[in-house]
């Protein structure tokens, strides 16, 4: 008996937790009890949302739509930056083999400049070189390499005009004798070395200046030692010292201390165990380009560090990652920008972005699979709002409006000013007689938690509105007679809901906004 009485309470409570969606309450009747004053209930175009916060005034223009990744899982981009450009864009984004994404960050600083190319080693590790140095033509004295794998490179401290070297001689044991001449003329040439019995080889030592000179011949000895002359003369032009390669792999680089305008970077070897050595060059250019990002062996990317100011950038892309984990660039540009764009995930939560720019647009919110919408956050003036998404279960965030007087039927198609591209899994909407559907046919609604959300249908046990929605005249959307909504920090995204629930709570319009092909 006690069994039964358990069964029976059990019904009616289920009983009672539904009657709110049941034939008796037909959930098209679960409406406001007042309509937005001029507001359409009907548009025959698939639109979707993007928040505004209250406190910025946004300006119309393009917004951008929001994708989905593989769990589901959205993450949205925080853009903190007021300001700098007209049209910014950010560095790409890859993915590694593990899922992992990492994002460049722009701090903008020149006007056009190019970064040293990077390099791949055999384990993998990525070498970038330093670029430091200017100079205007130079090039570097050639090295050459001994038998035991030894390099020996000249030491170039400023020649003469042109001068020639007395010629080396070699002996037998492999000793090498320089000649030395004393006698000074405008043009000479150094006296002739020749050899003993011993093998011993006698070189003239040349104290005369000279107008014209080239540079001592080096030779190399029995046991593969090389040695180089030494040249004192101060020289116009001069030439960087190229870099070798020695038999156990490493790399010995020339040292070049002479100036000049135009220089280009020193090329970067590698070894035999796979290690890159880079040059340090610390001149400056006008024109240039990010450094290139490379992938490692077990898949990690390092990403280069731009710190050069443009007048147009772009905002960074978002990736997804193999557990479908998407990372978001931080993006520091402003006057007129769209928003990273937000993706959906498998149970239907959305992440919405946090935004700080000045005149600049929202991000956009996507939708989760079991109807989660989450918005984004902007804390400064003049801000566009983000596209809203949807989740799988339909769960959406809510509204809330001020105005009152019956909705209008008309088209809503004069009210929309504001776009954004279409993409996967981008909250698209339809609005039919005051009913918002998604683009799976859920019906948009406000359950028992506040939330906005979509279901069904029918829309979720104990949902408060079902229908009553509207676009209004300044192209937002509303439910009954308001159109304010509130976005809630829920960890590091929002809920949308049609109330306050909390200090953690701000109020939002949900914009509405044509979705187009980008």
């Amino acid at each position: 008996m006690q069994y039964k009485t358990t069964i029976l309470a059990a019904a009616a409570l289920a009983s009672s937790a539904s009657a709110a969606v049941t034939a008796s309450e037909p959930w098209t009747t679960l409406t406001p009890t007042a309509t937005f004053k001029s507001g359409a209930t009907s548009y025959s175009e698939t639109f979707g949302i993007a928040v505004v916060p209250l406190s910025s005034s946004a300006a119309h223009g393009k917004r951008d739509a929001i994708s989905q990744i593989g769990d589901g899982q959205i993450q949205a981009t925080t853009s903190t930056t007021a300001a700098p450009s007209k049209k910014t864009s950010a560095a790409a984004i890859s993915q590694i083999g593990d899922g992992q994404i990492q994002a460049t960050t722009s701090t903008a600083p020149a006007k056009k400049s190019s970064a040293a190319a990077i390099s791949q080693i055999g384990d993998g590790q990525i070498q970038a070189t330093t670029s430091t140095a200017p100079a205007k033509k130079s090039s570097a004295a050639a090295i050459s390499q001994i038998g035991d794998g030894q390099i020996q490179a000249t030491t170039s401290t400023a020649p003469a005009k042109k001068s020639s070297a007395a010629a080396i001689s070699q002996i037998g044991d492999g000793q090498i004798q320089a000649t030395t001449s004393t006698a000074p003329a405008k043009k000479s040439s150094a006296a002739a070395i020749s050899q003993i019995g011993d093998g011993q080889i006698q070189a003239t030592t040349s104290t005369a200046p000279a107008k014209k000179s080239s540079a001592a011949a080096i030779s190399q000895i029995g046991d593969g030692q090389i040695q180089a002359t030494t040249s004192t003369a101060p020289a116009k032009k001069s030439s960087a010292a190229a870099i070798s390669q020695i038999g156990d792999g490493q790399i010995q680089a020339t040292t070049s201390t002479a100036p000049a305008k135009k220089s280009s970077a020193a090329a970067i070897s590698q070894i035999g165990d796979g290690q890159i050595q880079a040059t340090t060059s610390t001149a400056p250019a006008k024109k240039s380009s990010a450094a290139a990002i490379s992938q490692i062996g077990d898949g990690q990317i390092q990403a280069t560090t731009s710190t050069a100011a443009a007048k147009k950038s772009s905002a960074a892309a978002i990736s997804q990652i193999g557990d479908g984990q998407i990372q978001a660039t931080t993006s520091t540009a402003s006057p007129k920008s769209s928003a990273a764009a937000i993706s959906q995930i498998g149970d239907g939560q959305i992440q919405a972005t946090t935004t700080t720019l000045k005149p600049s647009s929202a991000a956009a919110i996507s939708q989760i699979s079991d109807g989660q919408i989450q918005a984004s956050t902007t804390a400064n003036s003049t801000v566009s709002a983000t596209a809203a998404s949807q989740v799988s279960d339909g769960q959406v965030q809510a509204t809330t409006s001020s105005s009152s007087s019956p909705a209008s039927s008309s088209d809503a198609s004069s009210f929309i000013d504001s776009v954004s591209c279409k993409a996967d899994g981008t909250l698209e909407m339809t609005l039919e007689g005051g009913i918002l559907k998604d683009g799976k046919g859920r019906i948009g609604s406000i359950v028992a938690n506040r939330q906005f959300q979509f279901d069904g249908p029918p829309p979720q046990a104990g949902a408060i509105y079902a229908a009553g929605w509207a676009i209004t005249p300044e192209g937002n959307l509303a439910i009954g007679e308001t159109d304010t909504f509130y976005q809630c920090l829920s960890g590091n995204f929002y809920n949308l809901y049609d109330e306050s629930i909390g200090a953690q709570c701000s109020p939002v319009h949900l914009e509405v906004i044509e979705l187009v092909d980008c």
